[in-house]
């Protein structure tokens, strides 16, 4: 939690640096002392993690899975490095080198300094947990994951959508909006977000039967670490939730937020990363082609239609799911 109010102070932060430069001296402070955390901590996980090696076999099994985890040598490594990488954001080379690669980014606009460097976080720290294995953790724990967890989750997402671009700092409620591309969506683009769900739901149904024929214990492996996660939430307000959450709160910030900065690939490939508890697998790149998709839909129409595919796929999807387990 600590964390996500640190970085929700950032991005706030930018924005009034962003409205008044006098700021601008206190954004680049908060972004470099994110850095040197990050890379601190790395080094003290690492170092907490040689310590712990020492340790006999014994008082290790008397220690939480968790803590065992984060003082891995692959996850200290790529935090630290993570840290590295946010501190070559700050220097003007190599934003300048970066903004070609993306939709509208401006190397000096302090929020988009701050988006870039949040999106390397999110880069590191994904490959940290994918490559660490945090489905053996989850598993390990047995993690599940519950209502208020599912709508803190989609409220902090809102949060960042809104703070991230500027409401009633740099922009009114109106701009906000507009910015966002909330607009209300027409009857044809209500059509066109059920049509677009049912082909998702097919594409989905066609992975996971291929899947199941390639590599049926790999698929069954992610399946029961799924529903471990996911369990409590197979039912109707689960299934809501679920979709609410994932499709107001993810849209906003991925298709509302930062596509219009970052352009389609990058966004989808953030947004693809988010969703770790996937690991490397076949659902990754569901993922991913799903994100190119809504993607797409965001560009041709408006961020609203996007919520509205999103959230119709993950509600019948889970719904789906509930009815399949419950045979």
């Amino acid at each position: 939690m600590f964390e996500l109010l640190w970085f929700l102070a950032v991005l706030l932060v930018a924005n009034v640096a962003e409205k008044m430069r006098s700021w601008r001296v206190a954004a680049w402070a908060l972004l470099l002392i994110t850095n040197l955390l990050a890379m601190g901590l790395g080094l003290l996980t690492l170092l907490l993690g040689q310590i712990l090696n020492t340790l006999d076999a014994a008082m290790l099994d008397t220690l939480p899975p968790n803590v065992l985890f984060f003082v891995q040598p692959t996850f200290a490594l790529i935090l630290f490095a993570t840290g590295c990488a946010g501190m070559l954001v700050l220097l003007p080379p190599v934003r300048r080198g970066v903004a070609p690669l993306l939709r509208a980014f401006d190397p000096e606009n302090m929020v988009h300094i701050t988006a870039l460097m949040f999106s390397v976080y999110v880069v590191g720290v994904s490959l940290a947990q994918i490559l660490s294995g945090i489905g053996d953790l989850l598993q390990t724990l047995d993690a599940s994951v519950s209502l208020l967890t599912v709508w803190a989750q989609g409220v902090v997402f809102v949060l960042f959508a809104f703070l991230g671009v500027g409401l009633f700092v740099r922009r009114s409620w109106r701009e906000t909006l507009h910015r966002l591309g909330l607009e209300r969506p027409t009857g044809r683009q209500i059509v066109l977000a059920v049509g677009i769900m049912l082909l998702l739901q097919v594409l989905d149904t066609m992975i996971v039967l291929l899947w199941q024929w390639l590599d049926p214990q790999g698929f069954e492996a992610l399946n029961e670490s799924f529903m471990g996660l996911i369990g409590g939430l197979m039912n109707v307000a689960g299934a809501l939730s679920i979709g609410l959450t994932a499709g107001i709160g993810e849209e906003l910030l991925f298709r509302g937020a930062l596509q219009p900065r970052f352009g389609l690939l990058p966004t989808a490939v953030l947004f693809s990363l988010l969703h770790v508890q996937y690991g490397l697998s076949p659902a990754m790149l569901e993922v991913f082609v799903i994100a190119l998709v809504l993607g797409v839909v965001r560009d041709r129409t408006n961020t609203t239609t996007v919520i509205l595919v999103h959230a119709l796929y993950n509600t019948l999807n889970v719904l789906l799911m509930s009815l399949l387990y419950s045979v």
